[in-house]
């Protein structure tokens, strides 16, 4: 585990508040503390880019107002830190104690143990609850993918009634801090496993196969991930894959030669079209029909609370989406991704990534029930667009 290896676990008192690491999926680094304003930064680890997953936890032991104040921008999303005063089964969002993207106060009113986090954390005990009350449905089968690197289970599960004549690959978590993605994938499921004709229909119709953690030991142990060297996990789809998770991912796809593949990411922080879920278009033009109507299907879908729109669509060719962002001889750590990747199978008729911003949609601010809501909505799309395969 990285926690015994590294040794820089950190730990710091200082009047009357303790600081660690020591939490699933921890990671920050004290830089300064000064009477109540503590100076952070994120640990990038082995990643090159500067990216701004963080999450520590804190105990106060007297009451008093706190400032925490990160080294470098960007660091804090638009509704503030994600809060949890129950050691991480609860979370909300506190907007009102952010001060920038780079600092936010805490109030705290009595003595005891507080989490914080950039996001809404989704962790493998949420996946186990998750899939735990589902346990004793015989349309869900539970099976290993293949061990990660560390040793750790990576989790494959299949969902169908019978034999159906489709197939779907569903990935999501090649990076820690997509952790709003892990949330929009449970209520795709949760759509799929539901009582009721519909969802039944579904599963006679679609067999889902589902990898809910791409990168098995950052999610765990709270890498950034982004931009990892030598390769990032999204990025080692070129044939020559050097993680096994994403070799496993690829074989699957040629196993079960899916019509789509769907690959669920979360964007940059906030600013722009970050703050709006958004299909992402690859170089592979013949999947830019399919991606339109399938776009449509979810804007259909989407709920009002949590709206989607086929207009937001990023091009190939705009923002960061162009070729430069992709080629591994220009860009170290970079290199093809899964989406793109899948342009070799014929059988493929579309692969797409969704990306799911960490605390809005537009002016819409998002909670775990809203990310599940709107994953049934994408799990609705799913079937609707299976319907249109003849």
């Amino acid at each position: 585990m990285r926690i015994a290896r590294r040794a820089v676990l950190f730990f710091k008192r200082i009047f009357t508040m303790e600081i660690s690491s020591e939490l699933p999926a921890g990671n920050i680094r004290v830089l300064d503390i000064r009477e109540r304003t503590v100076l952070l930064e994120q640990e990038q680890r082995d990643s090159k880019n500067e990216w701004f997953y963080w999450k520590f936890k804190a105990r106060f032991d007297e009451p008093g107002v706190w400032h925490f104040k990160f080294a470098q921008p960007y660091k804090i999303g638009t509704r503030g830190p994600a809060v949890s005063f129950d050691r991480g089964d609860n979370w909300e969002w506190r907007p009102d104690s952010s001060l920038s993207d780079a600092e936010f106060t805490f109030d705290c009113r009595e003595p005891g143990e507080v989490w914080f986090c950039q996001g809404l954390p989704y962790l493998q005990r949420d996946w186990d609850r998750f899939t735990a009350e589902f346990a004793q449905n015989p349309a869900m089968r539970l099976s290993s993918l293949c061990k990660s690197r560390k040793g750790r289970n990576v989790e494959l599960l299949e969902l169908r009634e019978g034999t159906p004549p489709l197939a779907a690959v569903l990935t999501a978590r090649h990076h820690c801090q997509e952790m709003s993605a892990s949330m929009v994938l449970e209520g795709a499921l949760r759509h799929a496993l539901a009582d009721g004709e519909e969802a039944r229909a579904f599963r006679r119709k679609v067999a889902l196969h589902v990898v809910p953690f791409t990168d098995k030991d950052g999610v765990e142990e709270g890498d950034q991930g982004k931009g990892r060297l030598p390769r990032d996990h999204a990025r080692d789809y070129d044939g020559s894959p050097i993680y096994p998770e994403t070799a496993a991912v690829w074989k699957l796809i040629g196993k079960v030669k899916p019509f789509l593949v769907l690959d669920l990411h979360s964007p940059w922080i906030r600013g722009n079209h970050h703050e709006m879920p958004h299909l992402v278009e690859n170089r592979n033009a013949r999947f830019s029909p399919e991606l339109d109507r399938f776009a449509r299907l979810l804007e259909e879908a989407a709920p009002e609370y949590a709206p989607f729109s086929a207009a937001d669509t990023l091009r190939w060719g705009t923002a960061w989406n162009t070729a430069a962002n992709y080629d591994s001889r220009s860009v170290s750590g970079t290199g093809l991704n899964l989406t793109t990747a899948c342009g070799a199978f014929s059988f493929v008729r579309l692969a797409v990534s969704l990306e799911i911003p960490f605390a809005n949609f537009r002016e819409k601010t998002m909670t775990e029930k809203e990310f599940l809501r709107f994953g049934e909505a994408l799990g609705e799309a799913i079937g609707r667009y299976a319907d249109m395969q003849a």
